[in-house]
């Protein structure tokens, strides 16, 4: 749940940081206290997946306890020990949470961190999390649907073509989302035909004659 939760919320900013005619995100104390809300909540989700702390859960410390099991099923995870390496080696040098205990967590002075940096840490958590989801042969369907329907209402505040660029945006994210997910994390390509969750739905409906 923590990582739709984080993933929703990151490609809800994705959708929000475009150009528009009207930003209200400078002028409208709502908007610039959501925005920097919705920041904080990004990277504390993401400080917590990443965690190394020996008391806590995290997906980082669940990674680091089965990564051996992962290698050992290649009928369901695809992965060598290069790329477990690569994925430890980002989590494990995470910015996102340093920036949670210096700056959310202790009040300490800000720290300069792109949304760029934030998503080299965010595609190791998704490859993490795919790798154990796959290996563990469960998968979601539609986990990031509810997050779609945030820009509806917004229409005091953003023209038509306007809002339905920041949904094609999010969109666009969640692709890269999927992509993170199912491809290697040091190569980028697709590795096998399995996914951790579905992002549509497909129906077939065969029709039969009926002989009397």
């Amino acid at each position: 749940m923590l990582f739709y939760e984080l993933v929703g919320w990151r490609s809800t900013v994705a959708g929000f940081s475009l150009d528009t005619e009207i930003n209200p995100f400078d002028s409208n104390l709502f908007f610039k206290q959501w925005s920097v809300g919705a920041t904080y909540v990004v990277f504390s989700k993401c400080a917590k997946l990443v965690d190394r702390a020996a008391n806590t859960e995290s997906l980082l410390k669940l990674f680091n306890e089965n990564k051996r099991y992962l290698k050992s099923r290649g009928d369901l995870v695809d992965i060598d020990s290069k790329e477990l390496t690569a994925i430890t080696k980002v989590l494990d040098e995470s910015a996102a949470l340093d920036f949670r205990h210096t700056v959310i967590a202790h009040n300490g002075p800000a720290k300069m961190i792109s949304w760029e940096e934030a998503d080299s840490c965010m595609r190791a958590i998704c490859r993490a999390w795919a790798l154990l989801t796959m290996w563990l042969e469960s998968s979601a369907l539609l986990p990031f649907e509810p997050y779609k329907s945030v820009y509806d209402g917004l229409d005091g505040f953003f023209a038509p073509k306007e809002i339905r660029a920041m949904k094609a945006a999010q969109d666009e994210y969640l692709e890269k989302v999927m992509i993170w997910c199912t491809c290697s994390f040091v190569t980028g390509q697709r590795i096998g035909s399995r996914a951790p969750f579905l992002s549509s739905i497909t129906v077939s409906i065969e029709s039969s004659a009926i002989q009397s």
